[in-house]
């Protein structure tokens, strides 16, 4: 039907695992930061105008075959957008400069999508509490249920409010 849809995948594997709590927030950020010299509002603009959509978000899994660190995990970020064929070479342009450039100097900005990360996690508790906790539980026993509960579970929900407080 004339959309494209693209992935682009980046092993975040050996990251310092200090690093990586805060990776649910890079993520958040990166797809809604400004460029330099051209702010969050002109960004979010040309993304309208080039792509049916633009977000990040992070993956782990075990893979067959693939090589594995010492926790037997592999983990990604994921760039997906969608354009239009007529619109796919800005679209790439776009969303290649905000992977590779992403301005977060905007420090009202990055504020705003921190905290509405924190409140959009803190609002998933009470309707998905059981996932909160299985994937709790699994965590001590899989290495990808504890990247998992790092990135998404109640450890992120502990380590945004602890953040929220700094700011």
């Amino acid at each position: 039907n004339g959309i494209v849809y693209i992935d682009f995948v980046f092993d975040v594997q050996d990251v310092d695992s200090d690093l990586l709590p805060l990776f649910t927030f890079f993520c958040r950020a990166s797809s809604g930061a400004g460029l330099p010299g051209m702010p969050y509002d002109e960004v979010s603009r040309q993304l309208a105008l080039h792509t049916g959509g633009f977000v990040s978000y992070l993956e782990t899994s075990s893979i067959d075959g693939a090589p594995e660190d010492e926790s037997g995990s592999r983990s990604m970020i994921v760039y997906r957008v969608k354009a239009l064929e007529s619109t796919l070479e800005d679209a790439v342009s776009l969303v290649g400069r905000l992977i590779t450039s992403s301005d977060f100097t905007d420090v009202k900005r990055m504020r705003d999508v921190f905290l509405e990360l924190r409140n959009d996690v803190k609002s998933q508790l009470l309707p998905a509490g059981s996932s909160f906790t299985s994937l709790r539980a699994g965590s001590r026993l899989s290495s990808v249920f504890a990247r998992e509960e790092m990135w998404k579970g109640i450890d992120q929900v502990l380590y945004l409010g602890s953040a929220a407080e700094a700011i």
